[in-house]
Parts: C-alpha cells; structure tokens; sequence
C-alpha cells in the first residue's frame, strides 16, 4: 500500500497511508530523535500528561512505500485530524486570529482542561520537553501534545515558563 507525506519538520516527516486508512500515521527520522521522542513520551506519561497522542515502535520488517521507494519508519503515532498547531508562548501577547479558530472547532470543556492539566504541571513539562507544542484533535474536540522531545541540543523550555503560563492564561480566557 502507498504512502503520502503528510507533514514534516526540521527533523522527522510524517507519512499516511495514501488510502486514508488507518488510525496511525509512520514517523520517519534518525535513530537520535526517535530515542529523544520515547524518552520524552514516556517521562511525560510518568509525570501523569494526559494530553498525548499513542506511539508505538514500528514493527513492519517491510516499511512503507513512498514514491516507489521503501523507507523504515522509526514509529507509529495515533493519527489526528489537525488543521495545524500552536504554541503557548506565542499567545503571551494576544490569541492570534488563526488560533481563536483552531479553539472554536474543539469541546470548549475539554480544552480548558487540557490547558489547565498543562498548567498545573507546567514546570515539570518543561524539564522535558524542548518547546510546548499544542494541536485540537477535530475528532473528539481534545488538545493533544506534539513534538514533545527536547531540542537537539539537549535544551528544554525551563526558560520559557512565565511566558507559556502567560500564554495558557491567555488561551483559557479566549475559551471563556
């Protein structure tokens, strides 16, 4: 079955099966990043985050098949149905437009819980992850959590708490 890239970023690329089928999607990137990913997926489900989407190692010997070549995926990640994702330090100043929206198209209830699981837990996310990257799942109207490893480099957001909890602030007052 043929795949399709479906996003990508400075360091992994996100691929569907092209039939639209299946509720995961195969992530392709270094061996590096996959362990700083599972690392951080489970230190943040150790620390009780909710808010994570389902990854599973890659299992299939044979990969995908992406413009008639093979490739290896590192793991699986549950698949959403996001429009794009934001984060909270940039909502430090204001709710931008586009990201109003985003929160219109989820469960206004759900929401407020997530951005308040976060919050409450904020320090200890941190620690973990390199920057605090939100999506609405438009399925179920849920805030989920993604690019969750630290940066390359080892950097966690401990530097950017004040102004995320700002940000989550300002996001929970946009659902109000």
């Amino acid at each position: 079955m043929p795949w399709i890239e479906l996003a990508s970023g400075c360091d992994k690329r996100f691929y569907v099966e092209q039939s639209g089928e299946g509720g995961y999607g195969a992530i392709c990137c270094s061996d590096e990043v996959a362990s700083r990913e599972f690392k951080a997926y489970v230190d943040l489900k150790n620390i009780g985050v909710t808010l994570l989407p389902t990854i599973l190692p890659w299992t299939d010997p044979a990969g995908i098949l992406v413009d008639g070549q093979t490739l290896m995926p590192k793991y699986q990640i549950q698949r959403l149905k996001i429009e794009r994702t934001f984060k909270p330090q940039m909502c430090a100043f204001e709710v931008p437009p586009k990201t109003r929206k985003l929160l219109a198209g989820g469960n206004r209830e759900l929401l407020l819980a997530g951005l308040q699981e976060i919050d409450a837990n904020l320090a200890r996310i941190c620690g973990i992850v390199g920057e605090l990257t939100l999506a609405v799942n438009k399925d179920d109207g849920r805030l989920y959590m993604l690019d969750f490893s630290p940066g390359a480099d080892g950097s966690r957001a401990l530097g950017q708490i004040q102004t995320i909890r700002t940000g989550l602030q300002n996001l929970q007052a946009a659902l109000n």
